[in-house]
């Protein structure tokens, strides 16, 4: 046992080493032009709303760079280039820069579609400055979403596993990315958060209604300028300044063993301040008291937060963040939140445990294991059978003339001894 606790701690240990995040830190057109420019940072930030350049007599193209810190330190494994539903990825070309020499990074080879986009992916190695996404032709308008940049596998980083702190992506919901890699576990958890009803205590002028919480999109941007009036560009909520007791929660439809509730907040500093003195709840029940973001029980990277419950772990329908203190410094802001919890037929922390081949209709407690068993298997996990027995347990009747049988051959005997003497 001990052995395996320091095999744990060493994997877990050797996975922060990757950042588990999206590297792309600026966006700059370099060929054609943009009549959008503040959106750039849609391009790396999960935005509402995609990108269009515009080119008539040459490629149009953005350069995706890194932070100054960044490429020195990290080798790329993944590319993702998201564009609108209905595009073709092959009229779309990637390229790793890094100085004066390039390399072509081909997309075409493994698309994959998502109901909101078509997605071009890269598998490989390189150690670029930037990652250039150029239309291969001259385009009227060339439209551009996303673009993701990782240092690890796409498969690893869609696998979860809280402690190590990967992070699923709702690209890991795509059936078709499962059918492609070795091991379908990368598809074992599931956002139940998403786009399930959202309600907020009140609302601030320039914040979206509570769903925009739950709205799948992860970027961290609550307004800027030029857009700060453009309810379309919206992305993030907050509570209206002086409201004493705000709150915000959603309805998960029904009851689910909440053990993990991440947070994206606002990309500043004040974003972060306002998750100091935060409870969240699960149908009443603790699950967590965040006495300051900064705590070692909350995991972290940038904006967002990973926050563990406690133990036992809260079951329940309606998750609920809440904040109280002076009136002046009880304002929430959030910018997405996701409950990862395991699909049907999964249970664990990771989600790499399958329900017992004996389970009852394949179903199993999402964080135990335990379920009902079908006839003939050992509770509580119903993984293996019950012994078979050879012998089979005799009837009344079966008894009846088994004693009878023993009587009648001891009378007989007994006649025959009476003879012989």
């Amino acid at each position: 046992m001990f052995i395996f606790s320091w095999i744990a701690f060493f994997a877990c240990s050797r996975a922060t080493i990757a950042s588990y995040a999206n590297l792309a830190k600026s966006a700059t057109v370099v060929h054609g032009t943009t009549a959008t420019p503040k959106f750039l940072n849609y391009l790396y930030e999960t935005g509402p709303s995609c990108v269009t350049l515009s080119s008539v007599i040459a490629t149009a193209g953005v350069d995706v760079g890194f932070g100054v810190e960044q490429w020195d330190t990290h080798t790329i494994r993944t590319v993702l280039v998201y564009l609108p539903k209905g595009s073709r990825v092959e009229n779309i070309e990637a390229t790793a820069i890094r100085s004066s020499s390039s390399t072509r990074l081909t997309l075409s080879n493994d698309i994959i579609t998502s109901p909101r986009y078509v997605i071009g992916v890269w598998r490989g190695t390189a150690r670029p400055d930037v990652i250039r996404v150029s239309s291969k032709m001259a385009m009227n308008e060339f439209v551009i979403c996303l673009v993701k940049i990782y240092d690890i596998p796409l498969e690893e980083y869609c696998q979860c596993a809280d402690p190590c702190f990967k992070n699923a992506d709702t690209l890991c919901n795509v059936t078709s990315v499962c059918s492609e890699t070795p091991d379908p576990g990368i598809c074992r958890k599931v956002n139940v958060a998403l786009n399930k009803p959202a309600a907020m205590s009140t609302r601030y002028r320039k914040s979206g209604n509570a769903s925009l919480a739950v709205n799948g999109m992860t970027g961290t941007t609550f307004s800027g300028p030029g857009y700060t009036e453009d309810v379309t560009q919206w992305n993030c909520v907050q509570t209206d300044l002086g409201d004493s007791a705000p709150y915000w929660q959603v309805d998960l439809g029904k009851q689910f063993a909440v053990s993990t509730v991440v947070i994206y907040q606002p990309g500043t500093e004040a974003g972060k301040q306002r998750m100091n003195n935060v409870v969240i709840t699960v149908d009443g029940k603790l699950c967590k008291e965040i006495a300051s973001a900064a705590m070692t029980t909350v995991y972290r990277e940038g904006e967002k937060m990973v926050v563990v419950c406690q133990d036992p772990t809260p079951e329940g329908r309606y998750v609920k963040v809440f904040r109280e203190g002076p009136r002046d410094s009880t304002v929430i802001s959030l910018c997405e939140v996701q409950i990862w919890e395991c699909k049907s037929g999964f249970y664990g922390n990771d989600c790499k445990n399958t329900c017992g081949t004996g389970c009852d209709e394949g179903q199993c407690n999402r964080i135990t294991g335990h379920c009902s068993c079908r006839p003939g298997y050992h509770p509580p996990l119903c993984t293996t059978k019950m012994e078979r027995e050879d012998k089979k347990i005799p009837s009344y009747a079966e008894l009846a003339a088994g004693i009878a049988c023993v009587i009648g051959v001891f009378v007989l005997a007994t006649t025959l001894l009476c003879k012989n003497s």
